[in-house]
């Protein structure tokens, strides 16, 4: 099951995408699970190399979507920080852990913004992960109105369109 180095044959397997391999492995009862020395699964490996067809039957084989490597990453970092769209869907649909941060404390809809990855960024987004990156504390929500500090012409302006659109 391991190879030299400390690499299990299936990461080999899945880091140079050989699905007939995996395949075989998978029928022979191999354990699919099985780590890198960076703690990195089959899974992780497949996607961060952007080998879909893999990352699919891995996911039909039922590995552990929300393992995690070393630095506590898990597949969906993976695919986040390295812009992996395709992966990232397939991850989504497999339930992976969107709000799951790694040991720096980072999701990956936090690494998606730091790697500059907005199509990755946006489907994190619409697929209900709505933190960013840490900010100030949150100020109170209270309202206040700013009428008496706008020019008089705008405040006439405001009060003519709310006008028209009641009417």
């Amino acid at each position: 099951d391991v190879k030299d180095g400390g690499w299990p044959v299936v990461g080999i397997a899945a880091r140079d995408g050989w699905l007939d391999v995996l395949r075989e492995l998978q029928r022979s009862g191999a354990h699919l699970g099985a780590t890198n020395p960076s703690g990195r699964t089959a899974l992780m490996l497949a996607v961060r190399k952007g080998h879909v067809n893999l990352v699919e039957a891995l996911l039909e084989w039922d590995v552990g979507t929300n393992d995690e490597d070393n630095d506590g990453n898990t597949a969906l970092h993976h695919a986040a920080d390295l812009g992996r769209l395709e992966c990232a869907r397939l991850l989504l649909s497999a339930r992976a852990n969107r709000a799951k941060k790694n040991r720096d404390r980072r999701s990956a809809l936090m690494l998606a913004q730091e790697a500059g990855h907005a199509e990755i960024e946006t489907l994190l987004s619409a697929s209900g992960v709505s933190e960013r990156e840490p900010k100030q504390k949150p100020q109170s929500r209270r309202l206040i109105d700013l009428r008496p500090f706008a020019p008089p012409r705008l405040v006439e302006k405001n009060n003519d369109k709310r006008r028209s659109q009641r009417g």
